[in-house]
C-alpha cells in the first residue's frame, strides 16, 4: 500500500544515498508508523484542496463541500508533518467554517449560484493588519502550548524560522477566511502571501532535524505553488467579472 510513494527529496544530487520510495527514507529516519500512516494522505490533501480553490475562484458554493473534506485531510497530514498551527487551523477552524460559509453564501446567492463581491475601504485594511500582526503574536505562543498537550513536544521548538511561518499562516489564515465567507476580494491578497509562506514551509529551508525530518514534499510543495498561482487569477477573475460594492 505504501511501498509505491515516491520520495521527492530522492531527485535532488545532495542526498545520494536516499531511496526513491518515500516511506523506506521516513523509516530509515526513525519517523513513528502512525505518522508514516498519515503522510501518506499528501497527495489527495493537495487534490481536495486545489479543487476546492478551483471552485471558489467561481464563485461556487459547492466548494464548501471540497473545503470540508480537504480540512480534514490537510489538517491530519499537517498534523503528522509537525506544523500543528496547520492542523489545528484546518481542524479546529476551517472545518466548522466550511458549514457557517454554506449557510451566508446561500443567503447571498444569485441566478447562477455565484456570489457579489465587496471591498474594503482604509479603515478596514488597517484593522485587517491589527488582526493578522495580534493573532500571529498570540499563535506564535499558542502552537506550541497546543503541541505539547497533545504529543508532549513541538518540532519547530528550536526552528525560528518554521515556528514563525507556522503561527503566521494561522493568523493570516483566519482572517482570510472571514474575507472570504464576507465576499471580500481582499481575501485574494491574503491567500496570496499564505500560499507563499506553504511554498516555503514545505521547502528545505525549514526541514526538521534529522530524526523527524519529512522534507522535500513534492505533492504540497505543488500544491502551493499551484494555490499561489491560483490567487493571482481568482483576483484577476473577480476583478473582471463582479461588480465591487465598497463597504467599511
Amino acid at each position: 500500500m505504501y511501498s509505491y510513494e515516491k520520495d521527492f527529496n530522492s531527485f535532488f544530487a545532495r542526498e545520494p544515498k536516499r531511496a526513491l520510495l518515500k516511506w523506506t527514507n521516513d523509516l530509515n529516519d526513525g519517523v513513528p508508523l502512525w505518522r508514516r500512516i498519515l503522510l501518506c494522505l499528501s497527495g489527495v490533501a493537495a487534490f481536495t484542496n486545489v479543487l476546492n480553490v478551483v471552485l471558489v475562484i467561481r464563485g461556487k458554493l459547492s466548494s464548501f463541500f471540497w473545503g470540508i473534506i480537504g480540512a480534514i485531510l490537510y489538517g491530519t497530514y499537517a498534523f503528522a508533518y509537525g506544523y500543528v498551527g496547520d492542523a489545528q487551523l484546518y481542524v479546529l477552524f476551517f472545518l466548522p467554517m466550511q458549514f457557517v460559509g454554506i449557510y451566508i453564501w446561500s443567503k447571498q446567492l444569485d441566478n447562477q449560484s455565484t456570489t457579489r463581491v465587496k471591498s474594503l475601504k482604509l479603515l478596514g485594511w488597517l484593522l485587517i493588519l491589527v488582526l493578522c500582526v495580534g493573532l500571529g503574536f498570540l499563535f506564535y505562543y499558542e502552537i506550541p502550548a497546543f503541541a505539547k498537550l497533545l504529543t508532549s513536544q513541538y518540532f519547530f521548538e528550536t526552528n525560528f524560522v518554521a515556528h514563525l511561518f507556522d503561527a503566521s499562516t494561522n493568523a493570516i489564515s483566519v482572517v482570510a477566511q472571514f474575507l472570504l465567507i464576507l465576499c471580500y476580494w481582499e481575501q485574494y491578497i491574503l491567500w496570496a502571501t499564505v500560499n507563499v509562506i506553504g511554498i516555503v514551509m514545505y521547502s528545505d529551508s525549514t526541514r526538521h532535524q534529522r530524526a523527524h525530518r519529512v522534507d522535500h514534499v513534492g505533492n504540497q510543495f505543488s500544491c502551493w505553488s499551484i494555490l499561489m498561482v491560483s490567487s493571482m487569477e481568482k483576483f484577476e477573475y473577480r476583478q473582471e467579472n463582479l461588480n465591487l460594492i465598497f463597504d467599511y
